[in-house]
């Protein structure tokens, strides 16, 4: 099959994987709220509960070790739903091809907050104290999520639209219908960087620490196919998500 091949544009030097460690995990109590559910408001009238959600947001800021290994790739061109890079990967699925259309590089980035959370929320459900465990899980998968949105807005921004570039949102294997074997292409462009950060990919494509994600996103000079608004658009889960729009 051929490749549709893009309009010459002068080609960004590509940059070596990159470690970002600078994040900010400050959460509200009304996000916290928000992702207890529908319950929430009777669950923390008790001030108990109430305490371990304080206790949770300090282990938080204790526990938590945020990262992000991250690489530019020059694209030759886009195959169906695959982009096609220059090295020869192909890389995406679902709605990649939709959403990067127009971009001449890809960055492709795995970030993570390290296994501290959630080896202490597992040590409070062995421990038989399990509000205080789902407190802090979800409060580490709302963390990841936030250093992944960090990180774009980061690159959107600072790396990109200050010289004049666009750039499109992120999205990750396991968004919209692109299949979670997606993982391994990611890994492989990054290579020995991933692991700098701590995390590998297990097999089964999952990655370790648990509370890790990983996304590409383009850029280019022209305009792209969706440079603003969430990825949850592209989740098969959308219309039931209870965290949609929440982290």
């Amino acid at each position: 099959m051929d490749v549709i091949s893009l309009p010459y544009f002068p080609p960004a030097i590509p940059f070596p994987t990159v470690i970002s460690t600078d994040f900010d995990l400050t959460i509200e109590d009304a996000l916290i709220r928000q992702r207890l559910g529908k319950g929430a408001e009777r669950v923390l009238k008790s001030p108990r509960n109430m305490a371990i959600v304080e206790a949770a947001k300090k282990e938080l800021a204790e526990l938590a070790r945020p990262a992000a290994a991250w690489a530019t790739f020059n694209i030759a061109g886009f195959e169906h739903d695959k982009v096609v890079l220059e090295n020869g990967t192909r890389i995406g699925g679902g709605s990649v091809v939709k959403v990067i259309c127009g971009a001449t590089e890809l960055v492709a980035g795995v970030c993570t907050i390290g296994p501290g959370m959630e080896r202490k929320a597992k040590e409070y459900m062995t421990a038989g104290e399990a509000f205080h465990g789902i407190v802090l899980d979800l409060l580490a998968s709302w963390a990841a999520g936030v250093v992944r949105e960090q990180l774009a807005l980061q690159l959107q921004f600072d790396h990109y639209k200050a010289r004049g570039w666009h750039a499109s949102i992120p999205l990750g294997p396991g968004e919209s219908a692109w299949p979670i074997a997606g993982q391994q292409a990611i890994f492989d462009l990054l290579e020995d960087e991933v692991a700098a950060i701590g995390v590998r990919l297990e097999p089964t494509m999952l990655m370790v620490p648990i509370k890790s994600v990983s996304f590409v996103m383009g850029a280019g000079q022209r305009p792209l196919g969706q440079e603003s608004g969430s990825p949850c658009e592209h989740c098969e889960l959308k219309d039931t998500c209870t965290h949609r729009k929440k982290h």
